[in-house]
């Protein structure tokens, strides 16, 4: 391909042709450009054209460092007294459906057959797995609940409350109960595997001192006036009587001896 060079000064109609030629013969070289008038001086900068539309919003950047733990605040106010704690524990027993006492050693028996009607369960010190449970048995506080439930099934139960201290049979204790409820599930059978468990209410702690004397009330409203006394009896001095004309006149030289005389006329 021939290489046409376009003169950068000369006519217009001259260059021109040039171009033409070039783009029909060869490869144009423009030392200039065709619309700036053979290289005079570039004209001046245009107006600034309108901002264009905002660009979408980016991506939201990660997450900063968790800042440094604050101060502690202050303790907050003393809340109410919580109701008596409680304290639960269970043992392993046999049932007994003997109705009398004494039971056997690791059983517990009550003194019905119908366990809602029982008011004695009689318990033996020594548990079914030979442990020795006397000191728990015998500090059986009254108001504390005990249960007695088959180890494979919940919903056979029957629970009491303590409602006096248990009584000391030498291998045994007589706790009197009073019936709480029972399960859905069967009554117990003879020789039952069972848990015996003891839900022991806190104990009432002792009284406080007592508190300082609260700050004196204010004065009440005076009270009525009462009715005037009677009239007491004419006090020392002057003595009751006389007439128009006398005076006072001393009897003696103790005070207040006085009477009533008449003036007695002196000439000097």
């Amino acid at each position: 391909m021939n290489t046409i060079k376009v003169p950068g000064t000369g006519k217009v109609d001259d260059r021109l042709r040039a171009v033409e030629q070039a783009i029909n013969y060869g490869e144009v070289v423009l030392p200039f450009n065709l619309g700036d008038g053979g290289g005079g001086a570039p004209g001046p900068a245009g107006p600034q054209g309108p901002v264009g539309p905002a660009g979408a919003t980016g991506p939201q950047g990660p997450t900063g460092a968790t800042g440094a733990t604050g101060p502690q605040g202050p303790t907050g106010a003393t809340g109410p007294q919580g109701a008596p704690g409680q304290s639960t524990n269970y043992m392993d027993y046999r049932f007994s459906t003997a109705t009398v006492a004494p039971p056997g050693s690791g059983y517990v028996a009550l003194n019905n057959a119908t366990a809602s009607a029982a008011t004695l369960i009689w318990i033996h010190y020594i548990t079914n797995a030979n442990n020795d449970v006397t000191v728990v048995i015998k500090s059986l506080q009254v108001g504390s609940n005990l249960y007695l439930q088959d180890k494979a099934d919940s919903t056979r139960f029957a629970k009491y409350q303590i409602t006096a201290t248990p009584v000391d049979n030498g291998t045994y204790a007589a706790v009197a109960v009073t019936w709480l409820s029972s399960g859905t599930g069967a009554a117990f059978t003879n020789n039952e595997s069972i848990y015996l468990g003891v839900i022991a209410v806190g104990q009432t702690g002792p009284v406080g001192p007592q508190g300082p004397a609260g700050p004196t009330g204010p004065q009440g409203p005076t009270g009525a006036t009462g009715a005037q006394g009677a009239q007491g009896p004419a006090g020392p001095g002057v003595p009751t009587g006389g007439t128009t004309g006398q005076h006072l006149q001393k009897t003696s030289a103790t005070d207040y001896a006085t009477t009533w005389a008449k003036p007695v006329a002196y000439w000097g």
